[in-house]
């Protein structure tokens, strides 16, 4: 054999060595440390579950495998996911051993009852027909306590009667009672006040009539319960098209868009219902000025004055107005808001159109300074002219 190929063959021998040991320390075991559980110490009711948590250490250890044991089954036993189920009252031990390196931690359950800390109902007043029956339901805090058994007890047992166990009501008469749950363990209570009564059932509900709303505006809805007695008068009101118009809880309209929608009342009791269509438009007020009043005649005896007013109209807006006129006042008073004296005197007249119109008044003069407005009224509103005046010397 020359030198080359035994250099050769050494070389790759080597190689194939080399490559040997990097493969075994490539599949090097990681050996477990130790572990550890996320309770030292539990304690449980009877039939309550707890979940332990076992960590083994290092996070990266190659086996992780760990069994469970209790130290008393009769009291705990343990589940090989860490689940511990409490059996009996006692004291039992739970350790987690891990196989690699036979690593171990404990915790200390103590079984024992999980006394009561209070008792709540579902319902705190009750209103029920003569008629009627109901349950009262009793919830035991805590959830996991021992001992969940109740009583019931009412103290006035003539209007109506409760099951001692159970919760059940049984209306007798009309009256007023306190009805009262404890539990046996802790004698912790809550109370349920029952008013029982002889209910007046609804017949029917009718609605004031439609609406004409200009967008923007609301209108308040009145909804009338039959009979006018009874018991329960609760409604809950709807839109067929809350983009045209909304309504409330207490049945006030709000136009939101031109068009037109139903609102509908509905009773709690019986389930009737009366609809209102409501139109929404879009709208413009009439536009009008008051002129300067102009005195005719001051007369001379019973301090009266004939005064013709005039007011000007020069928009009938849309829909048009459907009444014109003057609105007038005693002093230095808006007639809108009106000081102290004979108050507001409104005077109608006939005819419509725009430009101007007129009516003559008598005034007193013995009043000093009025105060008048023009207006025009229409289905969406009304509109007032400017304030002017007129006085008489004395």
């Amino acid at each position: 054999m020359n030198k080359q190929v035994f250099y050769l063959i050494t070389f790759a021998a080597l190689m194939m060595a080399v490559t040997s040991c990097k493969k075994d320390g490539g599949n090097k075991d990681i050996p477990v440390t130790g572990i550890t559980l996320n309770n030292e110490t539990l304690t449980l009711g009877v039939g309550d579950t707890e979940t332990l948590v076992a960590t083994v250490k290092p996070n990266n250890a190659t086996n992780k495998t760990v069994t469970w044991t209790s130290s008393n089954l009769a009291i705990a036993t343990v589940m090989p996911n860490g689940l511990v189920t409490a059996l009996s009252k006692g004291v039992a031990t739970i350790v987690v051993t891990t196989v690699d390196g036979n690593f171990s931690a404990s915790c200390t359950v103590r079984v024992d009852d999980i006394p009561v800390i209070g008792v709540t109902l579902n319902k705190t007043t009750l209103v029920l027909d003569i008629d009627e029956t109901d349950v009262l339901e009793a919830t035991v805090l805590p959830e996991n306590a021992t001992i969940k058994e109740v009583y019931w007890t009412i103290n006035n047992p003539t209007v109506a009667t409760v099951g001692f166990n159970n919760g059940i009501i049984s209306p007798l008469r009309s009256g007023e009672a306190i009805i009262t749950v404890t539990t046996l363990d802790g004698n912790k209570t809550a109370k349920c006040e029952l008013k029982v009564i002889k209910r007046v059932l609804v017949t029917g509900v009718t609605l004031n009539g439609t609406a004409l709303i200009g967008v923007g505006n609301t209108e308040q809805l009145i909804a009338i319960v039959s009979p006018y007695d009874a018991t329960n008068k609760n409604v809950t009101w709807s839109s067929s098209d809350i983009d045209v118009a909304t309504v409330d809880a207490d049945g006030l309209v709000s136009a939101i868009g031109a068009g037109s929608a139903i609102i509908t009342v509905t009773t709690e009791d019986g389930n009737y219902t009366a609809t209102c269509e409501v139109k929404c438009i879009d709208y413009t007020l009439p536009v009008l000025t008051t002129l300067e009043p102009v005195i005719i005649d001051i007369g001379t005896q019973g301090g009266e004055a004939k005064v013709k007013l005039s007011g000007n109209i020069k928009n009938i807006g849309e829909p048009a107005y459907t009444e014109r006129g003057f609105i007038y006042t005693v002093g230095s008073y808006d007639p809108l808001d009106p000081g102290p004296g004979p108050g507001t005197t409104t005077t109608i007249v006939t005819g419509s159109g725009t430009g101007i119109f007129e009516k003559e008044v008598i005034l007193y003069k013995d009043f000093g300074k009025w105060t008048i407005r023009a207006y025009a009224k229409t289905s969406m509103g009304t509109s007032y002219g400017n304030m002017v005046s007129v006085s008489f010397s004395k």
